[in-house]
């Protein structure tokens, strides 16, 4: 049934309708229910924290048994907008075996 399109655009109108008839009824209900309004700000900052987390890095980060692939990497600082373009810059990551002392150290030399 909810998958009919038209039960959908049914249910749509008829909650549009309902708004327009209704326009106050969060406030009201707001205002009649402090509680109501305490408990959701209090799990909305907890959303938006846990929304935060997700862009931070901390030590453990990179697990132990994950190796990090040679590729290019865009690193973004952090801040209230982590998807933001500005101050985006990349580093090439070559990944060099055990073994090739040699040819680490002419890279090393490079940069």
């Amino acid at each position: 049934m909810a998958e009919d399109p038209d039960y959908r655009t049914n249910q749509s109108s008829s909650e549009q309708q309902w708004h327009t008839e209704h326009p106050d009824y969060w406030r009201h209900y707001r205002k009649a229910h402090p509680e109501y309004c305490k408990r959701n700000r209090l799990e909305q900052r907890k959303r938006d924290a846990k929304r935060r987390e997700r862009y931070l890095a901390t030590m453990d980060t990179l697990e132990a048994n994950k190796q990090i692939k040679a590729g290019t990497y865009y690193l973004v600082p952090p801040g209230p907008n982590p998807l933001a373009k500005k101050d985006v810059f990349w580093k090439e990551v070559l990944i060099i075996p055990t073994g090739y002392v040699r040819l680490a150290s002419i890279l090393q030399r490079r940069t």
